[in-house]
């Protein structure tokens, strides 16, 4: 069971464990398990060593900035291709050449 106590299918736990695992939870390491996450007062306390814990939540106190870096920098990229794409549009309008024929260069390096 996760969120709200309700039982999952099998394909919606694997998914939900994998975006609370990239969202820096703590999950039963039995494969399978449906447990919720462990909560980080249980995590701090069980874990000896004062650095790791530091550690710990130095990084949950880091991923959603991390997270929102990552969202910004996609639609940095997402805006600078449409805009490459655009001036090459123009380029081969000026010149009066098809895209087919001209820049392959350009696109070379773009997947």
């Amino acid at each position: 069971m996760f969120p709200g106590g309700q039982p999952l299918a099998k394909e919606e736990v694997r998914g939900t464990r994998r975006a609370l695992e990239l969202g820096g939870a703590i999950l039963c390491p039995v494969l399978g398990c449906s447990a919720p996450p462990y909560p980080d007062a249980d995590v701090v306390r069980h874990v000896a060593e004062e650095a790791a814990v530091s550690r710990y939540l130095e990084g949950r106190r880091l991923l959603p900035i991390a997270k929102e870096v990552a969202r910004v920098f996609e639609q940095a990229q997402t805006t600078l291709r449409a805009m490459q794409d655009a001036l090459e549009g123009r380029l081969h309008a000026r010149r009066g050449e098809s895209e087919s024929d001209a820049c392959l260069h350009l696109r070379a390096g773009r997947a």
